[in-house]
């Protein structure tokens, strides 16, 4: 009772000081517990903003490495599975782009700069060597996405959870494509078998 006479003259007086403000909550308040819960979802967003962030790039980036792989690779089995990237990571990036809108949330329409200088590299080769270099980018690349999307299963946010959820498998599927060809490819050879299982 106290305090409500002491908000009401403040309030008459035209006074809104700190300290008749604070007088005004309690300790234990909607507004405390509001505030609590804005700050822990503030940290959540920030996960999953910088996860939206970096499976966009990532997927724009499978699409492009993909597509050069169609032109430069000369392995079947490597276009074979080149094509599947674009077609795969084409779809879960229009679903990505979508979400990211509903979340009010701009993601990158480009690869990061390590996807660029990796895209680089790999024009430079050609044949058999850059069929080698790209299989063995892909499953650089999906083990590092599969440990993204699996983190973002965990999200609070509903849908960006069920987006994680749906793609999840598509990309362990991709990381096992990729495994099995670039093995099969550096199986031609003792010492690049000798290496690749002494890499696993």
């Amino acid at each position: 009772m106290k305090k409500t006479l002491v908000l009401s003259l403040g309030l008459a007086l035209g006074l809104s000081s700190p300290w008749l403000l604070a007088q005004s909550q309690e300790p234990g308040s909607s507004a405390a517990a509001g505030a609590a819960t804005d700050a822990a979802s503030t940290g959540q967003n920030k996960q999953d903003t910088r996860f939206l962030h970096k499976a966009a790039a990532g997927g724009i980036a499978e699409v492009e490495l993909g597509q050069q792989a169609l032109q430069q690779a000369q392995s079947p089995a490597v276009k074979q599975f080149a094509q599947q990237m674009v077609d795969d990571h084409s779809k879960a990036n229009r679903e990505l782009t979508e979400l990211a809108a509903n979340k009010k949330i701009t993601v990158p329409s480009e690869p990061d700069a390590s996807s660029k200088a990796l895209a680089s590299k790999l024009s430079s080769l050609k044949g058999d060597a850059y069929d080698k270099a790209y299989m063995a980018a892909m499953v650089k690349d999906h083990r590092k996405d599969v440990a993204l999307f699996k983190r973002a299963t965990q999200s609070q946010d509903q849908d960006i959870r069920q987006f994680a959820e749906k793609t999840l498998p598509v990309l362990e599927h991709h990381l096992s494509m990729a495994e099995q060809v670039s093995k099969s490819l550096k199986g031609g050879s003792g010492t690049a078998a000798a290496s690749s299982s002494s890499e696993q």
